[in-house]
């Protein structure tokens, strides 16, 4: 029999080992390996096969083997900083020394044992070159260097990526590098040494997590992964890019977990940019390398990185902090971030191989509770704060007039939107996806954007957009304000289709590439939608559906009061200026609620019988298009634009509301005000007021959360799909 015939049948026979598997395997015997002579460090990964032309019986290291995918059968990897034979051990030791080739797990089932010689340099032979650091010009991207002073002594690390909490935006890196919350961190832009943040709250900051926590459900008593991830609190985003330098732009994070985390992870090429080494290219070697043994805790690292196919380094110090990217057939997906290098000696010359000790970049973001920031128009597109919606939603009740639904309004204004002690207390609001209930105002962007996907379309209109080769050169808003006919799903798709033609725009897709992006903005329609059912729910006697319906609704009328969220200038007039979106419709409102709640509150004008509507869907999408209008002429999108060039540094925020803070006061107000129009013209045409007194009670959030859960109820769809649209219509 060959070594290969041996090695397939060895493969097929291992083949059902698991992760769980290999870690309660290594969990039982890591005391007994351990107290072998040599063994230095244990992992899990696959069986290390030597490369072609080296004899089967020499010294197995990580530069003279590899990982065959077809050969490799899953193993514990036991690390060695001196191969010596049986005979050697035995000889000169005892038979108990020999590191056994097999473990067995309780039931009885063997888990193969792979030795490698991997001698550890304690005197790193490559050290980062500061005359080799790129250093960027103007704007700071994923890969960029980063540099603290501490005690005297001068550090350089590496950005990774930016992230956010919904309100703010943090540069990612390592907790050793931020150190206390308040550290001032410098970057060099254009050559100069510039303040760009500091070091978030230590609530900001991982440092060892229990394996447990990481990794729930899995093995690993007194066991701890090192995280070390830090947050750069930054000053102003618009120095920053959400790019990865030479790497580009990354796709939606791979998210490694205890649900879907796998051994054939093994062997991806990996991707990255770090300060200290530049280009990154490897790939996954091991998992969970237990590196380090102190008063009865183990520490492991979630991957070790290693060279991909050479015996150069992987990374090098100065990359701490650095993003990598699996490189898979879709595209780019962030996976890890790097904290860390244990340097391997190779050879009688002791060349240094540098392997990245990394973790996942899923779990991370789950501790923090921040989301990964990618590129123009992805992963956050078209939303604007949970401030402002929340607002909008509570307010609405105090604005109608009709006394029944005033007291049935003022009963679940609590589910409708949240009330200004609780939007500016220092708690501040959740706005992430949760399975607990969520006020009613803000539903279609913290539970639908992630379990109905097609609500997306539903948030935005781009109505100050056109062509002159496109319906004459007249933009949705003028069509369809001259014409009711207009105000139909089949010419909207027809203006967008040829608008897509004429002007066509790309978004990078779930795999990381750059697709069209079809315009499909339905804001209008979706309001139809819900007025229709609002009315027509009342008129059964159905008040939940009533409230959930029109309390969602609200949302949309909300999206309607912001000029960027009605307009083709949204993420601004080109990608380096998407972050308009969110610093004036999130961060800015965020920043100045207790003024903006001032303002919107002193404007409390009730509604009057003259402003309702008719009783029809039509009615409804033709008064939300007059809102966008009476928006965008109070505060146009293009000098929201402007306003926003001209802000910089730390006062940004303060320019920004001294310029824009009135007006925008007016247009949640307006938001405000038409929604409570809404609200009793469906109350009045769904006759509301000869329901008896024993219905017009709090309902309970359980039936609310339960309608708002069923997709079958006031049903999402794309502007792309017309017959279901307008079957609902």
């Amino acid at each position: 029999m060959t070594i290969d015939t041996f090695a397939n049948e060895m493969m097929a026979g291992f083949s059902h080992l698991n992760i769980v598997d290999l870690l309660v395997a290594r969990e039982q015997y890591h005391v007994f390996l351990t107290k072998h002579p040599n063994v230095v460090a244990t992992a899990i990964g696959r069986y290390l096969i030597r490369n072609e032309g080296v004899d089967e019986n020499a010294v197995r290291t990580l530069a003279n083997s590899h990982v065959d995918p077809e050969k490799s059968w899953p193993c514990v990897l036991v690390f060695v900083d001196q191969w010596q034979s049986e005979q050697e051990l035995v000889g000169s030791k005892s038979p108990g020394a020999v590191v056994p080739k097999t473990l067995y797990l309780p039931d009885g089932r063997a888990v193969p044992v792979c030795i490698v010689q991997a001698r550890r340099d304690l005197e790193p032979a490559d050290a980062p070159r500061r005359s080799e650091i790129m250093y960027p010009k103007s704007v700071i991207a994923g890969g960029f260097p980063l540099e603290v002073s501490v005690q005297g002594r001068d550090h350089v690390a590496t950005v990774g990526c930016l992230v956010t909490d919904g309100s703010k935006y943090y540069g990612l890196t390592n907790r050793h590098v931020c150190g206390e919350e308040g550290r001032v961190i410098y970057a060099r832009l254009g050559g100069d040494l510039v303040e760009v943040g500091t070091a978030a709250s230590r609530e900001l900051q991982l440092s060892k997590i229990a394996f447990a926590d990481m990794y729930p459900g899995w093995p690993g008593q007194h066991l701890f992964v090192n995280a070390d991830v830090g947050l750069v609190d930054i000053d102003d985003i618009n120095c920053w890019k959400t790019d990865i330098f030479r790497v580009g732009e990354v796709g939606p994070i791979a998210d490694l977990n205890a649900n879907n985390l796998a051994l054939s992870v093994i062997g991806t090429k990996v991707r990255g940019f770090g300060a200290g080494s530049g280009p990154i290219n490897g790939q996954v070697s091991a998992l969970f390398y237990r590196y380090r043994s102190m008063g009865g805790i183990e520490y492991v690292s979630d991957f070790l990185i290693g060279p991909n196919g050479s015996e150069t380094a992987v990374v090098r110090h100065g990359d701490s902090g650095a993003v990598l990217s699996l490189d898979l057939t879709g595209g780019l997906r962030p996976f890890a971030i790097n904290w860390g290098v244990h340097e391997f000696v190779v050879g009688s010359e002791r060349t240094s191989m540098g392997f990245a000790l990394a973790t996942g970049l899923g779990n991370v973001c789950r501790l923090l509770d921040v989301d990964l920031v990618r590129g123009w128009n992805v992963d956050q597109p078209y939303t604007w704060g949970k401030t402002g919606h929340f607002k909008i939603g509570f307010r609405a009740a105090d604005l109608v007039s009709n006394a029944k639904l005033a007291a049935f309004m003022t009963a679940n204004q609590p589910s409708l939107g949240i009330s200004n002690e609780q939007l500016t207390s220092e708690d501040g609001v959740n706005g992430k996806f949760t399975h607990d209930f969520v006020p009613l105002a803000d539903v279609a962007d913290i539970i639908w954007r992630t379990t109905r996907p097609d609500d997306e379309s539903n948030h935005f209109s781009d109505i100050d957009e056109s062509d002159a080769a496109v319906f004459q050169g007249k933009t949705l808003l003028e069509l369809s304000l001259q014409d009711d006919a207009n105000i139909d799903v089949d010419v909207w798709l027809d203006f967008d289709r040829q608008m897509d033609a004429a002007k066509p725009v790309s978004k990078t897709d779930r795999n990381g590439e750059d697709v069209p992006r079809p315009r499909e903005g339905a804001l209008p329609f979706r309001v139809w939608q819900m007025y229709k059912q609002m009315i027509s729910s009342l008129r059964n006697g159905a008040v939940n559906e009533f409230l959930t319906a029109g309390g969602t609704m609200a949302h949309y009328v909300g999206d309607a009061c912001q000029p960027l969220h009605i307009s083709f200038l949204h993420h601004g007039a080109n990608p380096s200026e998407a972050a308009v979106h969110s610093d004036y419709e999130t961060t800015m409102i965020d920043r100045k609620a207790a003024e903006l709640f001032e303002g919107v509150d002193n404007i409390n004008t009730k509604v009057a019988v003259r402003e309702l509507i008719g009783p029809n869907g039509k009615d409804a999408a033709r008064f939300v298009l007059q809102l966008m209008k009476s928006t965008v002429d109070l505060l146009p999108p293009e000098e929201v634009l402007e306003v926003w060039r001209k802000s910089k540094g730390r006062g940004k925020f303060d320019h920004m509301w001294d310029e824009l803070g009135d007006r925008t006061i007016q247009t949640i107000a307006a938001g405000s005000h038409a929604m409570a129009v809404l609200w009793q013209s469906a109350w009045m045409h769904g006759k509301g007021d000869e329901l008896p007194e024993s219905a017009l009670v709090k309902i309970p959030e359980s039936k609310l959360q339960e309608l708002y859960s069923t997709k079958s109820f006031v049903p999402s769809f794309r502007l792309s799909n017309p017959a279901d649209y307008k079957s609902v219509l």
